[in-house]
């Protein structure tokens, strides 16, 4: 009734039949209005385009409808994806390839309450998983998108411009591979012969048929993978049943050449110049024309009683038998004749003229194939000649063929090697004496260099220098000696060693003592032969020089090998005695000197760095050297000692126990590091602003946290003052040993004082006009900063209004540090003839509250209507103060 009765609010009754009609309407209240501005009547599908084989994408469906004003409940939507396999729109079946479970999505529109229509976007997802399989081909699949319940009716028919199918490409995770061979059982190609070539894959990576094109390198070639199609056929076909099928390859009968060829075969899926897939194999194809190289090449010599002999006398000869096996003739043409010409010569053209070959030259005769065994000999009388040379010789003879290709024109088909022995035993002899000077100053000058030969540089003559003419198969016994023992000297079957010992000069003597071999021809020949020379050693000053192993770096824990060495050997009086300072990280004791003994050229002492646990700069390793006969240059050695620990990487938190604390008390705050700290860690901590530097302590005043440990402490305490002041912020700053950032806190310093502020009343609160009057507000304590307090005249309780007094200044301040604050009350003296006024002025704290109020009388003492008694009594009455006081 208030309904139909009321007129002041039509739509709350309008309201009430929406409520009621919805609520018996049912499906009609859950109708949606899809939005055919957004994608496909009001569907939208995302999804990847390639998802890879194996894997899990995810489909995203949206839907955007509009929903009905005032509608409390909407119906839910369904929407359902199904794949269908390899494209076919008009399959049903789910594609084997990809598993939708679930394959649907329950999308829910919001309720809508307002007046009017509301549109909405909702989403879901629907999971696709992809399938592995053993091929190896992409797959595609189409996925079909329906939609029903409230406003959508989405069939997946095919229509262009929407969302009801999306296609999606499966990459395979296989690879597809394809093997060329040779035929099971095919003979090796041979020109004009034909064989087959197999194409064949995996039968596990093989799903749906392929098509491979074959193509060859050679056009002479034919190729045909179907000979019971006519023309020649270039592709086949590869599926799951039929791994494989065979191609028949035709060489030409006759290419021209004499040398075997090779063809490679192409298989490939796609087009020329775009494949796809690409395999190749190649394939040697023998000559038909070609004859064998040759089984066999040997040479035997043989003397004059025809005996098999492997070496010849100087001016004597032997018969080289040379054998050649050209093998079996093949299928040359008919009446085509072969032959081969045979060289022999020696390897070495400098010896050409040490030996006579007769004849070196042979041509085998040209034979009409086929005539079954191919072979022929020649025979080369070959002469050694005497040389002045008084050694033995070897001789290498090339057997070089020319003429067929199966021997390889002009190439070497055998090599033979016969030795020559000299029978020549000549007169043993010494060398010139200039000659042996030559020898003797030549190793002296090597040994020591430009300043001459000094103590201790020993040097080495080669006896082959020294005499000549010693005899093949001789024995020979060097020895040497010396004319003062200032040189030592020694004698091998080589050479000679000379060892300078001390200055001065001695001659050296080197002698040859020879046996000849048995076997020699008669001969003419001396037994012993001589030669002498004189050494001249210099007066070699001792110096030392110092050097370190490693000469530039150490690493921790590593070792460092200090070397005095002598320019020559230490003499008996000599001082080498090097004193050495180490300065650096070595370890305690270090070595205070090297010295080399007598007779010796160095000496060496070894130092050890120290190995500590920490990554830090140990610096590096300076070697003071002095005495002795040490090298001015050689006084100071530096070597750097690297770092062999590596550094941990901390996490530092910065925390506290409260983020307030109140004068007197105090918190904690903690540092915590994550790992355990090596070594003992120092946190330091800066406060800010300095202004606060009164009103707390830290103690200690850095964080410390302990070897091992994984936090440290300090306490905050507020400095409990007297001052009154408001909260303030401390803000401390924490920095790591290697003042690196680790965070910052915000701590509230809290004051514990309080402060009651009092209004003194004025000794007189009658005001005579044009006077002035002192108004006060005293704190009971001090002040931290200025405290102003507002005066203000109560227009209530007032007479008198603002122009009728001033107050200067315009209000009362205690000034940081003092208790106190005035200001001075003036009445004005507007020379009006006025009665009496009341004024009462309220003073109050800058937070509002009120601090006092004080009431005053404001008199007028010129006014002319007052008789003459009147004002003389007022006179009295100012005088004694008899008016009354009024206090708030």
């Amino acid at each position: 009734m208030w309904l139909l009765n009321s007129r002041r609010d039509n739509s709350k009754w309008a309201t009430l039949l929406a409520v009621v009609f919805a609520l018996g309407s049912g499906e009609a209240a859950a109708q949606l209005t899809p939005d055919n501005t957004f994608d496909g009547n009001g569907l939208k599908v995302e999804v990847a385009e390639r998802v890879a084989e194996g894997t899990t994408a995810t489909i995203t469906v949206t839907l955007k409808a509009s929903v009905a004003a005032n509608t409390a409940t909407t119906t839910p939507v369904t929407v359902t994806v199904s794949a269908e396999q390899h494209g076919d729109h008009g399959a049903t079946n789910e594609d084997t390839d990809v598993v939708l479970n679930p394959g649907t999505a329950t999308l829910d529109f919001p309720a809508n309450t307002t007046s009017s229509a509301v549109t909405h976007e909702v989403s879901g997802t629907i999971p696709l998983q992809t399938i592995h399989d053993p091929d190896a081909e992409d797959e595609t699949i189409v996925l079909a998108i329906e939609a029903s319940g409230g406003g959508f009716s989405i069939a997946a028919g095919d229509q262009a411009g929407d969302e009801r199918r999306q296609t999606v490409t499966l990459d395979d995770d296989e690879t597809q591979s394809y093997v060329l061979a040779l035929a099971p059982g095919a003979a090796a190609p041979r020109e004009g012969a034909p064989f087959n070539v197999t194409v064949r894959a995996d039968p596990d990576h093989v799903d749906d048929s392929t098509t491979l094109t074959l193509q060859r390198d050679d056009t002479s070639y034919t190729l045909d993978t179907d000979p019971n199609m006519p023309g020649d056929q270039i592709a086949g076909t590869l599926d799951d049943d039929t791994p494989s099928f065979t191609a028949v390859v035709t060489p030409p009968a006759n290419d021209g050449n004499r040398a075997a060829d090779t063809l490679t075969v192409t298989a490939y899926s796609g087009t020329a110049g775009n494949a796809t897939e690409e395999d190749s194999a190649s394939f040697t194809v023998a000559d038909a024309h070609a004859l064998p190289a040759p089984a066999a090449v040997t040479v035997e010599a043989r003397d004059a009683t025809g005996a098999v002999v492997t070496s010849v006398p100087e001016d004597g000869a032997v018969e080289l038998t040379v054998s050649v096996d050209r093998g079996r003739g093949a299928t040359a043409a008919t009446g085509e004749a072969m032959s081969v010409s045979l060289s022999v010569a020696p390897s070495d053209p400098a010896q050409a003229s040490s030996y006579q070959l007769a004849p070196d030259r042979v041509d085998l005769p040209a034979v009409a194939p086929p005539d079954g065994q191919q072979s022929a000999a020649m025979v080369v009388r070959l002469e050694a000649l005497a040389d002045e040379f008084v050694n033995d010789d070897r001789l290498t003879l090339d057997l070089v063929t020319t003429g067929e290709a199966a021997f390889g024109a002009g190439s070497v088909a055998s090599s033979f090697e016969i030795e020559v022995g000299d029978t020549t035993v000549k007169q043993i002899a010494p060398r010139p004496d200039t000659a042996v000077k030559q020898a003797f100053d030549a190793a002296s000058t090597t040994a020591a260099g430009a300043d001459g030969l000094n103590p201790g540089e020993a040097f080495r003559v080669a006896v082959g220098d020294l005499f000549e003419g010693i005899a093949p198969g001789s024995t020979v016994v060097y020895s040497a000696s010396s004319s003062d023992p200032a040189v030592q000297v020694s004698a091998s079957s080589t050479e000679v060693t000379v060892t300078p010992v001390s200055a001065g000069s001695a001659a050296v003597r080197v002698t040859a003592r020879v046996t000849p071999p048995a076997s020699a021809v008669p001969q003419t020949h001396a037994n012993e032969a001589a030669v002498e020379h004189t050494v001249t050693v210099a007066d070699l000053p001792l110096q030392v020089t110092l050097t370190a192993d490693p000469a530039a770096s150490v690493e921790e824990g590593g070792a460092i090998t200090l070397t005095a060495t002598a320019n020559r050997p230490v003499a008996a009086g000599e001082d080498a005695t090097v004193r050495l300072t180490l300065v650096g990280p070595v370890v305690d004791p270090a070595p205070s000197s090297v010295t080399i003994a007598v007779g010796a050229t160095s000496a060496s002492v070894v130092v050890t760095v120290v190995d500590d646990d920490e990554v830090k700069d140990l610096g590096s390793v300076t070697v003071v050297a002095s005495g002795g006969s040490l090298a001015t240059d050689q006084t100071r050695l530096d070597i750097v000692v690297t770092e062999n620990d590596v550094a941990t990487v901390h996490t530092y938190t910065f925390t506290a126990t409260a983020a307030r604390v109140t004068e007197g008390d105090e918190i904690q705050l903690v540092v915590t590091a994550d790992p355990a700290v090596t070594r003992e860690t120092v946190v330091s901590l800066t406060p800010s602003p300095r202004s606060l530097a009164d009103d707390f302590t830290l103690d200690p005043p850095a964080i410390t946290i302990a070897a091992g440990g994984t936090s440290g402490t300090t306490a905050l305490r507020a400095t409990d003052d007297d001052v009154v002041e408001d909260t303030e912020i401390l803000t401390l700053t924490a920095t790591d040993p290697g003042r690196v950032l680790i965070g910052a806190l915000e701590i509230e310093l809290v004051d514990n004082d309080t402060v009651t502020y009092t209004l003194s009343e004025p000794a007189d609160t009658n005001l005579v006009e044009g006077q002035s009057y002192e108004l006060k507000v005293t704190a009971d304590a001090t002040v931290s900063q200025d405290a102003t307090f507002a005066v203000r005249r109560d227009p209530a309780a007032s007479g008198a209004d603002d122009d009728d007094f001033t107050l200067e200044p315009g209000s009362i301040v205690i000034a940081a540090g003092a208790t106190e604050g005035t200001a001075m009350l003036t009445v004005a003296d507007d020379r009006l003839d006025e009665r009496s006024e009341a004024l009462v002025l309220v003073v109050t704290a800058a937070g509002g509250d009120e601090v006092g109020s004080l009431a005053f009388t404001l008199w007028d003492v010129s006014a002319p209507m007052l008789p003459f008694v009147a004002q003389l009594l007022l006179a009295a009455l100012l005088a004694l103060g008899g008016c009354r006081r009024f206090r708030r």
